[in-house]
Formats: C-alpha cells, sequence, structure tokens
C-alpha cells in the first residue's frame, strides 16, 4: 500500500495513487485557461516554442469518450472513522466502479499527448485533441460534483487534460475557435471548482 499523503488542511490523507499529484494538478487547472488565452510573450508553458517535428508513426487511439457534465462519486473511507485513514472495502469498490472510467480517459489523452512529445506522432496529437475538443463541447466535468471526493477527481483528471492541452496546442490540429473552446472549458471547470 502507498504512504498517505497529508493534505494542506486538517487531517485527510489519500491512498488513491492519483493523489500524489492533486495539489499540482489544482494548479495547473487554475492557470492553464490564462495560458491559453494569453499571447505568447507574457505567459508561457514549458512546452511552448519547442516545436516536435510531426511524423507519420501510427498511434492506436482508443474510441472517443463522453464524460457526462456531472459527477456521482463518493469517499472510500469508513463514515465511523473521523481521521479518514481507514478505507472501507465496499466504499472503495464503488468508488472505483464511479471514477475509475473518467479517471481512464484523462490518462489516455495525457499518454497521447506524451507519445506526440516524443514521437512526432501527427496521429497521437489529433487524438489527443479531439478527445479533449469533446470534452469542452460536451461540458465533461463542469457541472455538479456529488461530494468532495468528486471534486478531487474532477480536478485531478481537468488538470491532467489542461497539462495535455500546453503539450499539443502548438500543432496545429486545432482551429483557433476549437482552441477557444477548450480554453472556455477550462475556465469554467477551474472557476467552478472548489478546493476543500
Amino acid at each position: 500500500m502507498s504512504k498517505p499523503m497529508q493534505f494542506w488542511r486538517g487531517n485527510m490523507t489519500c491512498y488513491d495513487k492519483w493523489c500524489g499529484h492533486a495539489l499540482s494538478l489544482a494548479f495547473l487547472a487554475a492557470v492553464v485557461p490564462a495560458l491559453a488565452m494569453a499571447s505568447t510573450k507574457s505567459l508561457r508553458s514549458p512546452w511552448d516554442g519547442k516545436p516536435i517535428t510531426m511524423t507519420d508513426a501510427t498511434y492506436a487511439c482508443p474510441a472517443i469518450a463522453h464524460i457526462a457534465p456531472d459527477l456521482v462519486t463518493d469517499g472510500f473511507y469508513r463514515l465511523d472513522d473521523p481521521t479518514h485513514s481507514i478505507i472501507d472495502p465496499v466504499r472503495q469498490e464503488a468508488y472505483r466502479k464511479s471514477s475509475d472510467g473518467v479517471k481512464r480517459v484523462g490518462m489516455e489523452i495525457v499518454k497521447a499527448a506524451d507519445a506526440y512529445r516524443t514521437t512526432g506522432s501527427r496521429q497521437a496529437a489529433q487524438c489527443a485533441m479531439n478527445q479533449i475538443l469533446t470534452f469542452a463541447q460536451e461540458h465533461a466535468l463542469a457541472g455538479k460534483m456529488s461530494s468532495s471526493q468528486a471534486y478531487y477527481v474532477q480536478g485531478w483528471v481537468a488538470g491532467a487534460v489542461a497539462i495535455a492541452y500546453l503539450k499539443i496546442r502548438e500543432t496545429g490540429t486545432a482551429t483557433p475557435q476549437q482552441s477557444q473552446t477548450v480554453a472556455a472549458w477550462l475556465e469554467h471547470r477551474t472557476t467552478n471548482h472548489r478546493l476543500l
């Protein structure tokens, strides 16, 4: 079992593999809308101005996933444990069933963006952009979150998607209007996100 991560407030710990990135992803999710809309002279991501030569390397892109605006999931600790440190196996299984699909799509987007950065695969860049655009156009994860845990999942996935977007945004795989749609989705997603 992994070591618990202590959050900055209270005694909440988390064993989920995404927890180690929660704070950095939440921060990046907050700043990406500004990066997406700002001129390249004022704000830059680490990937801006570092072009990758496009290649015809093949990339096996999964089918586009459609994620609802609302997310219904709950925590996985025992309800009678005020320290939030004892995992309830039944609640953990329910959490996995309700959140793993959403997290898996986020991981697929990151995987495609990373494949583009390492191989130059045009197919990988297009794969990541198509899924990000689908998220933006369908307002994925921009609706009602059912619990604090749902807000965590929302932040982790949106943060990961935001980073992936920064890795591919200079590829020309999105039109200026599509880029604005993505930026608006990220901005809406972060302005409606509450930190615990």
